[in-house]
C-alpha cells in the first residue's frame, strides 16, 4: 500500500465512516449500530478499490437500512436487533458475501472486483430483513 492508499484508509477511518455512522444512527430512530472495519484486510487494495468501499458499502448500508426504517415497526425492529455492521475485503470467491445473522451484517466483497451493479442497496435491505 503506498501514501495515497494509506491517506485514503486514513480518510476513511476519521472522516468517512464517522459521517455514516452519525447517518445511519439518524436514519434509524437512533440504533447504536458498532462498524467494524478489517482494515488490515484492505493492505493490498489499490486506490480504485478503496474508493469504491464508500460508496458501496457505507451507503449501501445506509440506504438499506433507511428504507426499512421507514415506519415504526422497522426503526424498532432495528434498534432492539441490528447491533454491528462486520465489513471485510475478501478476494476469496466462495466466501464473499452479504449476509444478516445475530445482530451482525458481515459484508464481504472483493473491492478490487466489485461494481455498482453486484451490490445494491435493496440487496443489503433484504439480507437484513431475512436475518431479522
Amino acid at each position: 500500500m503506498g501514501l495515497q492508499e494509506r491517506r485514503l484508509v486514513h480518510q476513511l477511518q476519521t472522516e468517512i465512516l464517522p459521517g455514516y455512522q452519525m447517518l445511519l444512527r439518524q436514519r434509524s430512530g437512533g440504533a447504536d449500530v458498532r462498524w467494524v472495519v478489517d482494515w488490515d484486510s484492505f493492505a493490498e487494495c489499490d486506490r480504485a478499490a478503496l474508493e469504491k468501499v464508500e460508496p458501496l458499502a457505507f451507503q449501501t448500508v445506509v440506504e438499506a437500512i433507511a428504507a426499512i426504517c421507514v415506519d415504526d415497526f422497522g426503526i424498532e425492529t432495528v434498534k432492539s436487533e441490528f447491533k454491528e455492521v462486520r465489513l471485510k475485503h475478501d478476494r476469496i470467491p466462495e466466501t464473499v458475501s452479504i449476509a444478516f445473522v445475530n445482530g451482525m451484517l458481515n459484508f464481504r466483497a472483493d473491492f478490487s472486483q466489485v461494481s455498482a451493479t453486484d451490490i445494491s442497496a435493496d440487496g443489503v435491505r433484504e439480507a437484513i430483513e431475512n436475518g431479522m
